[in-house]
Order: C-alpha cells, then sequence, then structure tokens
C-alpha cells in the first residue's frame, strides 16, 4: 500500500472515492499524509542504509579485524587491507593473510621471499617447497613507492608491501591476477604513500589447468607484453617499463588470457632484441592485404614502439608504431624484433589467434 502513497493530494482522491463521510475523510487523510512523510523519511534513510549494507557486503571476506587501507592499485582497481599480524611492525607473511581473509593459514599453497627494493631483479620464486608452485613466474618493479608485477600462468592472490608507520598494505585478488600496477604502502598523514621498504611477497594458489578446446577453430584476440596501462580507464593497452637488462614479461591477450611471453634481451650495439614465445594455443594472426604473383602478402602482425621517457597518457595507435614485422602463423616459437633502439618503455603489440572449439554444423 505504501507505494501508492506518492503525494498527498493523490491520497485524497483515493479517499474521497472510496467514501463520502466528511470526518471518515479527515482521519483518513491525517492517515494518509502520515504516510507520505513516513515515505518521504525512508526515501532518505533506504539509501544510507543500503549504502551501509554494500559496504559491509564488501568485507564480508575479510576478518573483522581487518580494515580498509589505500591507496587503490591502477589495473585491478584493488583497495587494499592492513590486517593484524604478530609482527607489530607491520610486516606480514601469507599465513596471516589467509587467516585474516579467508578464514584458514593454510589458504595459500605457495609464497615467495621478502625482497628489498634495490632486491626485486632477484625475482620472487616460490619457497614453499610446493612443486605445483615452481611453474608460476612473478616479475615485479618498483620506483622506491609503487610497485607493479606480471605473473603467470597462475598469477598472484595477495601482494604484501610494507612502509612507513601504518603498517603494511595486503592486496588480494579473487581469482587471482596476472599483472596490476600502482600497489604502495599505507599512505602517510600528508595524503601520500609511505616509501617502500619492503615487500613481504607475494602469495598464490596453483590453478588447475585447461587441456583447452580440440583443435581446428581459432578466434583473433589483441595482445599486449604487460606493464602499466596507457590510460587508467577504457582501453587496457600496457607499456613494459625496460630494466636495462635481459628480461621477461607476459603476454596478456584480451587482457587477461595469457598468451605467451616477451623476452626483451640486454642492449648489444644499442639494440634490443625482442623475442615473442606463444602458449600451446595460440598462434600468430595473419592479416592477408593482397598477394604478388600469387603469393599472399600479410600485415604486420607484430609492432613494436620504444619510448625514451614515459609515453603519454593516451591511447596509443600500433599501426603507426615504429618497429613492425610478420610473424608466421604455424610459427610458435621465437620471434625476433630487429633493429630496435635501447629505449626506457617498449609497447609491445601483437595480433594473435585462439584455438577456440568447433561450432557445431
Amino acid at each position: 500500500m505504501l507505494p501508492q502513497l506518492r503525494h498527498g493530494r493523490a491520497c485524497i482522491q483515493k479517499i474521497f472515492i472510496k467514501d463520502g463521510c466528511t470526518t471518515y475523510i479527515t482521519v483518513l487523510h491525517q492517515l494518509c499524509l502520515m504516510g507520505v512523510i513516513l515515505m518521504k523519511v525512508l526515501k532518505f534513510v533506504l539509501p544510507v542504509v543500503s549504502t551501509i549494507a554494500i559496504l559491509a557486503s564488501s568485507l564480508t571476506i575479510a576478518n573483522h579485524e581487518a580494515t580498509l587501507s589505500a591507496p587503490e592499485s591502477l589495473d585491478q582497481q584493488i583497495v587494499p587491507y592492513i590486517i593484524p599480524g604478530a609482527n607489530p611492525g607491520g610486516n606480514r607473511n601469507c599465513a596471516e593473510v589467509g587467516a585474516a581473509i579467508w578464514h584458514n593459514a593454510a589458504y595459500y599453497q605457495c609464497w615467495s621471499a621478502k625482497r628489498d627494493p634495490g632486491d626485486f631483479g632477484l625475482g620472487f620464486a616460490d619457497i614453499s617447497g610446493n612443486p605445483l608452485c615452481d611453474r608460476n613466474t612473478i616479475t615485479a618493479s618498483n620506483d622506491g613507492t609503487y610497485v607493479e608485477f606480471t605473473a603467470g600462468p597462475d598469477g598472484v592472490g595477495a601482494a604484501i608491501l610494507k612502509g612507513g608507520s601504518g603498517g603494511g598494505n595486503v592486496y588480494v585478488y579473487a581469482p587471482q591476477a596476472l599483472n596490476d600496477s600502482g600497489l604502495a604502502s599505507p599512505l602517510n598523514p600528508n595524503g601520500n604513500p609511505a616509501g617502500l621498504s619492503h615487500s613481504d611477497g607475494f602469495c598464490w594458489n596453483p590453478v588447475e589447468r585447461d587441456d583447452g578446446p580440440g583443435p581446428g577453430c581459432y578466434e583473433d584476440e589483441t595482445a599486449w607484453g604487460t606493464g602499466t596501462r596507457y590510460v587508467t580507464r577504457g582501453n587496457w593497452a600496457t607499456y613494459t617499463t625496460y630494466n636495462g637488462g635481459a628480461m621477461t614479461v607476459n603476454l596478456l591477450a584480451g587482457q587477461t588470457m595469457l598468451a605467451g611471453v616477451v623476452d626483451f634481451s640486454a642492449p648489444v650495439g644499442g639494440i634490443v632484441t625482442i623475442s615473442i614465445f606463444l602458449n600451446e594455443g595460440w598462434r600468430f594472426a595473419l592479416n592477408p592485404v593482397g598477394e604478388i604473383d600469387g603469393t599472399p602478402i600479410f600485415d604486420n602482425n607484430i609492432k613494436v614502439q620504444h619510448y625514451t621517457v614515459k609515453p603519454q597518457a593516451k591511447n596509443p595507435a600500433p599501426g603507426l608504431f615504429q618497429w613492425k614485422t610478420v610473424a608466421e602463423s604455424d610459427q610458435f616459437g621465437e620471434i625476433d624484433v630487429p633493429a630496435v633502439p635501447a629505449g626506457k618503455y617498449y609497447g609491445v603489440h601483437v595480433d594473435v589467434e585462439r584455438e577456440v572449439d568447433c561450432p557445431e554444423l
């Protein structure tokens, strides 16, 4: 009945038609107006209650002692937690993350070692002793404050970063993430993240492998070497920060699918060789643009742009990238992109195809 009480005049009309008694109308009129007032109150209160419920539901995976922190990560837009633990300085381990977030200290089967900012190049290999964890490769970098990572094939379930006096930030990923950037320590009183003291490591679980569909049919996908997004909203294209030496990052298709890896060589004579290895079930896409004497000509399916300074925050145009080549569709091994001058950042764009189930005829 209450949803009908939208306006006092409408209430009077409804009552008048229903009963001709003036006294009865007056009483019902007052009740009707009370209903209108009640609806106005509910109109204000219900959104507030709903907001509180939504906020509460966002914390349902967390222990009641965990508190939301900042800053939010860039790629995955994850809000971190500060969780309780045995070490009063804020250092946390994967068992404590499992207990606080999932109510199970043994939730994470895999974890990496603690690393200081200058030691990220040593990698984040598993130290749990579980052989199922060895296949996951985590590469991370930092600028002294912010951290970015790529991981595969299993990804990252939690990242723990310590800095300042505010404890440690725990970024939790469900499902596990193959990449993220903009992770940092808790905020200082001035509103900026504290300088990174160290990473207490990454936590994850082995992800059950999918044997994939049968052979024969493929779908086009766009892939990028992982790293930092050119823009934080919309287009998910990414560029890789080059550390000046040999390094490997994941090649993600459709933002979340691990299509392979991209290897960067150390500079030789000012040249960096970029090699692309596709995973099983993937191949380089061939886009015909014509033919010469019956031989088809294909558009470039690998496009690379190097930058000596951080790229501008705008959508990239791979067709205008300076360095291009064609990889044959049946070549699942290494593809070298020659003559790429050494730069600080690289955008690597690849047109690929993903093996899928053939439609039933």
